[in-house]
């Protein structure tokens, strides 16, 4: 009997990775999309602060995540959500000076710093809420491998943090290095926000049983909602910019 329950804990162990690495690759774009544009001081405060105020509330979506997913069109509302918050992420790190070091006051690096935090505050604040929406589905996978071990779901939440903090610092450099890579990361979110979409319990039956295309194409008008929305704002702003 004590095998099995050995067994069983390093079963539930074993699949808690796998769901933080399933969890770590979208919520790792989420991040880096988020603070590619501060620079380099900034973002890897907006990483720490972002990743502990992601956790945190991860540890609340715990509790209440079964409940909140059936509630219907919560997730058609999550998915636009996230489509709005792609957008402005492209549009963010699109601009001509995002991702470069901020320059140093002739008097110190103080004013720099004070010009930088409601920019850094902003992309933590995104972060953590795009953080929560991208991950109600994994949270609730989580939950039930743990079947009310708060060890099991400790274990979880703590081995998500070295994904959410190395993941999120080698997706941003990419970032920085490859600028084409934010169109790709923009459409990428487009595609994880119609998928949450198109799961909503208040469509999801109909969709699996006459509807079946449309996993595919609400993804797909993801993709595009944002690429469309994020070129129309980028065209808007070189206009009040001109």
């Amino acid at each position: 009997m004590e095998n099995a329950t050995v067994l069983h804990f390093l079963a539930a162990v074993l699949e808690i990775g796998v769901v933080d690495l399933m969890l770590g690759a979208d919520n790792a774009l989420v991040i880096a999309m988020c603070c590619a544009a501060l620079p380099p001081a900034h973002a890897r405060a907006a990483l720490v602060f972002g990743t502990g105020g992601a956790i945190v509330l991860r540890a609340l979506l715990a509790a209440v995540a079964g409940t909140l997913l059936q509630v219907p069109y919560l997730k058609i509302l999550a998915g636009a959500a996230l489509a709005a918050i792609a957008i402005r992420l492209i549009v963010v790190n699109d601009r001509p000076e995002a991702g470069l070091p901020a320059p140093v006051a002739s008097g110190g690096g103080h004013s720099t710093a004070a010009a930088g935090s409601p920019a850094m505050l902003g992309s933590i604040l995104t972060f953590i809420a795009a953080d929560a929406i991208v991950s109600l589905d994994n949270v609730i996978a989580l939950g039930a491998i743990a079947q009310g071990s708060a060890a099991l779901l400790i274990f979880g939440l703590l081995l998500s943090i070295p994904l959410l903090v190395f993941g999120g610092l080698l997706v941003m450099g990419l970032l920085r290095r490859h600028p084409v890579l934010i169109q790709v990361g923009g459409m990428a979110l487009g595609w994880i926000a119609g998928q949450i979409a198109i799961s909503d319990p208040a469509i999801v039956d109909w969709v699996e049983r006459d509807a079946p295309a449309m996993a595919v194409a609400v993804p797909l008008l993801g993709v595009l909602l944002v690429l469309w929305e994020s070129r129309i704002c980028r065209a808007a702003l070189s206009r009040g910019a001109a």
